[in-house]
């Protein structure tokens, strides 16, 4: 896998550290803690309510600041003139590469601007934070929520992880959307240092009280990283161990990610891992890693996905490409997944213990998005802001940078 994901157009730069400790370095970037006020208080909304089905789009890796975001802002339109969905989830990476970079006209300009001139994309987006937002201070797009510059309130990000339901009143089913921050999950240096070291811990806790305490006919899941790929990154293996037996003990069905730059449909033992991450750039690299006869569908350019639940029992996935051409269209049952037992019981031993870092010899590293290691050194793909180098990489966990690529 180091070979396979060395230089590939969609991975970020690499580095190379030797385990050579010289000494531990703080980062020098400013953060001002007179925002820095999270509240993990969930707040009880009222559901949203429609008429006959209830459709979500989705949408990941949009922000990319070019052309082809504002091409699938507008065949994404397109389709919601015909579509009428009753909400818009984006799903991470909504401002490439360094997230709002503590601006909100970033977000103005580059969300605002790109999809709201489309009447029919006047309605509710609901957003997740991916990597990229939070390689700056991701409060920024949380507070955007709030801010004057988000005409009409569209922009709907309440905090890092919340529950939106949705009702149909003439089908008479329920919908629970549990919308996660994955980068919180997967830990980074500087979501600790802005949100503190208990929000991991504290999202899982919100995430196991809400999925079983939900009544809802459907249940379903949106975070950035995905848990299974056949995209580059591959499979994220904190997911893996942590988050996908918590979605089988409480059945949830689908789990919605982003991070590769193309649209998936993967089902494994009863659970559907659905990729939409190709809002802005889409990527051809294969990683190979998803479960033996288990990837039902692949496409490589970009688009998005949109979920139509018509009934108590089953909903409709359909992958829509560039133009707002359908592409796929595949049935899907709300029936309760596989739980994997021996999985549960790593499930249950990782949530007693620190969230666990990604090591080179006994350093323990953050901001790693993938790793390869070999004697002496180890290959990291880092996952931190653009304008930083091989040496502050390395530096921050007290070693020497060998390479870069």
């Amino acid at each position: 896998s180091c070979r396979r994901r060395s230089g590939t157009a969609d991975l970020a730069t690499g580095w190379a550290c030797m385990n050579d400790v010289i000494s531990f370095g703080e980062s020098s970037e400013g953060i001002s803690t007179s925002r820095l006020t999270p509240s993990w208080t969930t707040i009880a909304l009222p559901p949203e309510r429609t008429e006959g089905c209830l459709e979500l789009f989705v949408i990941g890796d949009m922000g990319t600041r070019g052309s082809t975001q504002r091409e699938i802002a507008a065949a994404m339109a397109k389709v919601a003139e015909e579509r009428d969905p009753v909400a818009i989830a984006a799903i991470g990476d909504n401002i490439y590469g360094d997230g709002a970079e503590e601006n909100f006209s970033i977000l103005s300009e580059w969300w605002r601007d790109v999809y709201l001139p489309h009447p029919a994309l006047n309605r509710p987006w609901y957003v997740v934070t991916g990597n990229h937002d939070w390689h700056s201070d991701a409060t920024y797009e949380r507070d955007f929520t709030q801010h004057p510059e988000n005409t009409g309130g569209w922009w709907r990000m309440p905090n890092f992880w919340y529950k939106r339901s949705f009702e149909s009143s003439s089908s008479n089913l329920s919908l629970d959307a549990f919308f996660i921050d994955t980068q919180i999950w997967k830990g980074s240096s500087l979501v600790e240092r802005v949100l503190g070291a208990n929000a991991y811990q504290e999202q899982i806790t919100w995430l196991s009280s809400e999925l079983a305490s939900s009544k809802a006919d459907w249940k379903i899941v949106l975070g950035h990283h995905p848990i299974y790929s056949a995209g580059s990154h591959g499979t994220t293996e904190d997911l893996l161990a942590e988050l996908d037996p918590l979605l089988r003990q409480h059945f949830a069905h689908i789990y919605f990610n982003g991070h590769d730059h193309n649209k998936q449909l993967i089902q494994y033992q009863g659970m559907n891992y659905i990729t939409s991450g190709a809002g802005g750039k889409n990527s051809d690299s294969r990683s190979n890693e998803e479960p033996s006869g288990s990837l039902q569908h692949i496409f490589q350019d970009s688009g998005f996905a949109s979920l139509a639940v018509c009934s108590k029992s089953s909903a409709t996935l359909t992958f829509y490409g560039e133009q707002g051409q359908p592409q796929a269209t595949t049935p899907l049952t709300n029936a309760p997944p596989l739980f994997l037992v021996d999985a549960g019981n790593r499930h249950q031993d990782r949530f007693t213990s620190s969230h666990v870092h990604t090591y080179c010899g006994q350093i323990a590293m953050q901001d790693v998005d993938k790793a390869c290691r070999g004697a002496g050194n180890c290959r990291i793909v880092a996952d931190q802001r653009s304008n930083k180098s091989c040496d502050d990489f390395c530096k921050a966990s007290g070693l020497s940078c060998l390479d870069g690529w």
